[in-house]
């Protein structure tokens, strides 16, 4: 595979990596995170596991199915398409998308989303420098700002404690 980098984006997120990774790696809670996917046959994310997932883009539904190709514990995870039915695969060689996580000193972690893919021919280059790169850079900020909702200190809503008095 020949990883070429279309976009990424980062955030700071005020948690520790394990928090975010436990997310990332959930493959049941990908929707609460990743707006574009209505369901998905994901369980643990681990190295070689494939998904199929029911996703949304620009209004039209289809069927995507990835596979996770990297996997480093707390550090970096990556999934790439194996096949799918709203045609990227036809415009895009490699197409595939990562997480990298950058615990820091004061808590708090780096959050890096990366997307890869290679134009297979001349409409696919154009589309991706008009289009694409716009569009997935839509969906990195949105899976990012997710993310950071659902992990953030700041954000995390706690049960509140309820004592009954007799």
């Amino acid at each position: 595979m020949h990883w070429t980098i279309q976009g990424s984006d980062a955030v700071v997120i005020d948690a520790p990596a394990e928090r975010i990774w436990a997310l990332l790696e959930d493959g049941p809670r990908l929707p609460e995170w990743m707006p574009i996917v209505k369901t998905t046959t994901g369980a643990l994310e681990v190295l070689d596991a494939e998904r199929t997932c029911e996703v949304e883009f620009e209004g039209k539904r289809g069927t995507v199915r990835e596979r996770c190709v990297e996997y480093d514990a707390r550090r970096r995870i990556a999934w790439r398409l194996v096949a799918d039915t709203l045609g990227f695969g036809r415009l895009f060689d490699d197409l595939g998308f990562s997480f990298t996580l950058e615990p820091r000193s004061d808590g708090t972690t780096l959050v890096r989303n990366a997307s890869y893919y290679r134009p297979r021919n001349l409409l696919a280059t154009m589309l991706s420098v008009v289009v694409m790169r716009r569009k997935f850079r839509g969906i990195r900020l949105l899976a990012l700002d997710n993310l950071r909702r659902l992990c953030d200190a700041s954000h995390v809503e706690h049960p509140y404690e309820v004592t009954l008095s007799r």
